[in-house]
């Protein structure tokens, strides 16, 4: 499973229960750039898409959001 938001606050909501040694993953497009495999399932989440880390309310993050959930599927 994985899990993107565009905020920290939706992540651990969404992530609370997520066994990340299942390979789960959950990140935030606002910390992206600093995910952890033990907080996260993965290391760099902007290394998932290549992409830089765009500011909270732009609208390259909601589509960043969508880039990394459509990647996963």
């Amino acid at each position: 499973m994985v899990v993107v938001t565009a905020t920290d606050k939706l992540c651990k909501q969404f992530g609370n229960d997520l066994d990340f040694s299942k390979c789960h993953v959950c990140f935030s497009s606002q910390i992206a750039d600093k995910c952890t495999m033990e907080k996260n399932g993965i290391e760099d989440g902007l290394d998932f898409r290549g992409q830089p880390l765009f500011d909270m309310y732009s609208e390259e993050l909601a589509l960043f959001v969508l880039d990394e959930d459509i990647e996963s599927l």
